[in-house]
């Protein structure tokens, strides 16, 4: 039973993985309904769990599109103009014990939840 469970944590990955290739969708739309819905794992887990595996494998395609010179560090700064207050803002209701409950995980994604 173990193993075949690890065997669909692979098979999930591979699948999510080949969209995302396929695609340019973001994995954590696939991966972290795939973690609630498939293997029961609590959604603020799942999220965290997602957010964790997403910043190791961006990192390693930062680095080859930075060696290729693929990044045009201007609209990079234009992005973060918008993107680092927000995280600033969101960074703050962490810190003040800010936690996604089952309850509001499940309503922010009500659209996935229904039928």
């Amino acid at each position: 039973m173990i193993h075949s469970v690890d065997l669909l944590y692979a098979i999930s990955g591979f699948c999510v993985g080949l969209l995302v290739g396929m695609t340019g969708v973001g994995g954590g739309s696939l991966m972290t309904p795939l973690l609630i819905l498939l293997f029961g794992i609590h959604p603020a887990t799942a999220v965290g769990t997602d957010l964790l595996y997403a910043a190791a494998t961006k990192s390693g395609g930062t680095l080859v599109h930075g060696l290729n010179r693929n990044i045009d560090w201007r609209v990079v700064g234009r992005l973060a103009a918008g993107s680092v207050p927000s995280l600033k803002t969101f960074g703050h209701g962490l810190i003040l014990g800010f936690s996604l409950s089952e309850g509001n995980v499940t309503w922010l994604f009500f659209p996935l939840f229904s039928e």
